[in-house]
């Protein structure tokens, strides 16, 4: 059996809220009881951090849903539902692809506009991100009142007595051709839409929610597929960060032997403290071990938002902005080809977790 992530997410909620409610009713309790506010407050905090209230929240739910659920949804999705009830056929269409906000392309019958907005709030809480085409159709039997047809007797008189004024100033008799050929104006009928019935509008949002479940689900694979590139990317960054350590040595050896070529071209006499002085400088100034514990606490903080239960597409794109500032100031600082070449590796792989994230929710 399959859940998608959807109703997995909803659970997950409804039991973190569930945890805290408890540990407000449990603290509210204890403070009721306790014979001091001190001893009330001290009691409160232990209820509030006990292992059965909050600490199920961490110890229980977030594994559980981090083993069930990749995490990531992709904006991209598509379902399709074809649900016949007794009088009537519904068909819902939905497909979804990436924007940076909700936009919506809705392809619905006439008498629905009154339920438009509706639509569109059920599709807005449940997609949440995405540019949203859908379509929907229904097919009713012929007995089924949903528009009622009447004739404007007013304006066909008016039309039949004009007609008959006519052929007699023309000495024309009027026949039942006439007569035939006066319905055929489309002027004369009225066509009214009768009200939606609450049961039909019930089974058209049952199968919209159905449709929607199908989209999420298809969101889901398509986040999982995502969710692993991605990952290899930020495990790729991390291990080229490693990889910059073995140059470092080098890299100070370097400046210093560059140092001493310009003093010996330009037969500048060398002072000891002085040369110090100058590659304590320049040793500072390009110093990378600040950037390098940045850009990884950047990777360990976009991972962790990576796995959290909430959808964080948008700071996700923040954080690889970060990682991108930090990779960038490690090629102008590190002044080593070396780690030049490591760096144009990182913004590849960068560039790369920024067109997956394009994609997701």
């Amino acid at each position: 059996m399959v859940i998608p992530q959807s109703k997995l997410r909803e659970g997950y909620e409804a039991c973190r809220k569930a945890v805290r409610s408890a540990a407000q009713h449990r603290s509210e309790r204890v403070v009721r009881s306790s014979p001091t506010r001190s001893a009330a407050k001290g009691h409160a905090q232990k209820s509030k951090n006990h292992p059965s209230d909050l600490g199920t929240y961490y110890m229980v739910l977030v594994p559980l849903y981090r083993y069930f659920c990749n995490m990531i949804t992709s904006m991209t999705g598509f379902g399709n539902t074809v649900h016949p009830f007794d009088d009537y056929q519904i068909q819902c269409e939905i497909k979804c692809l990436n924007s940076k906000s909700i936009e919506f392309s809705l392809n619905i019958p006439r008498f629905l506009n009154e339920r438009e907005i509706e639509i569109r709030n059920l599709l807005t809480q449940k997609l949440e991100r995405g540019r949203i085409y859908m379509g929907l159709c229904i097919e009713f039997d012929v007995s089924y009142p949903i528009t009622r047809v009447s004739i404007d007797k007013t304006t066909a008189l008016s039309y039949w007595n004009e007609m008959k004024n006519l052929a007699n100033l023309c000495n024309v008799p009027i026949s039942e051709s006439s007569f035939i050929q006066l319905l055929q104006f489309n002027e004369i009928w009225k066509k009214i839409d009768i009200p939606i019935s609450d049961g039909l509008w019930q089974d058209i949002v049952t199968v919209i929610e159905k449709t929607i479940e199908k989209v999420n689900a298809f969101r889901d694979r398509e986040g999982k597929n995502t969710a692993v590139l991605i990952k290899q990317s930020v495990h790729k960054i991390q291990n080229l960060v490693s990889d910059i350590e073995k140059y470092e040595p080098t890299r100070i050896d370097a400046l210093k032997e560059r140092l001493l070529q310009v003093f010996n071209q330009y037969q500048i006499t060398l002072n000891e403290d002085r040369f110090m002085q100058e590659l304590v400088y320049y040793a500072e100034r390009y110093d990378i071990a600040e950037e390098r514990t940045r850009l990884l606490h950047h990777c360990q903080y976009f991972m962790e938002n990576l796995e959290s239960p909430q959808n964080n597409g948008k700071k996700l794109q923040f954080i690889v902005q970060e990682m991108h500032r930090e990779i960038n100031t490690l090629g102008v600082k590190s002044n080593h080809i070396e780690i030049q070449k490591l760096v144009v590796l990182m913004k590849e792989e960068v560039e790369k977790i920024k067109e997956q994230l394009n994609n997701v929710v």
